[in-house]
């Protein structure tokens, strides 16, 4: 796996190990043309590895776990480092985001975006992968903290948007 913006096969590699670990995976699709910049940047790896995750948390009410980052109170999420695992990107995330030990329990969904380059046709398109995990907290009462919440009714259209 390359730390740049994947190839088609990469991303189908990473799903086929995550539907051989977790079962049928609904995955989404999507592809941007996007001017030679914004490609050079996807296919360079200046914009992050080619695989990100998310991971709603939920703790023994159903409440999901949030912070609050540049773009307001998300789920945790976060680039995979080239030497591990999903999982254990979205654990590591969990605990770098919010301070908290989190288990996977399951697949939520995973979205694949291509990239083409609207100046050079030519180019080939290149991909990107993002997972959605669901999590259960491991310690039941993490303590709020001004930037990291439970929330029993966490943004729909925030959590739509990474499914």
């Amino acid at each position: 796996m390359t730390s740049v913006g994947g190839t088609r096969e990469d991303i189908q590699d990473r799903l086929a190990r995550l539907e051989q670990d977790y079962g049928s995976v609904t995955v989404n699709q999507t592809t941007y043309e996007v001017e030679d910049d914004r490609y050079r940047r996807v296919a360079g790896g200046t914009d992050g590895e080619d695989a990100a995750v998310h991971v709603l948390v939920s703790n023994e009410a159903d409440d999901v776990l949030v912070r609050e980052g540049q773009r307001g109170w998300t789920i945790p999420q976060g680039l995979i480092e080239s030497t591990e695992t999903p999982e254990a990107a979205a654990e590591r995330i969990v605990q770098e985001n919010a301070g908290v030990d989190c288990t996977i329990e399951d697949v939520d969904s995973a979205t694949i975006t291509g990239y083409r380059n609207s100046d050079d046709p030519s180019a080939e398109t290149v991909y990107q992968l993002r997972i959605v995990f669901t999590a259960d907290i491991d310690d039941p009462s993490p303590a709020d903290t001004e930037q990291v919440r439970w929330d029993d009714e966490p943004s729909l259209a925030e959590i739509e948007s990474v499914r």
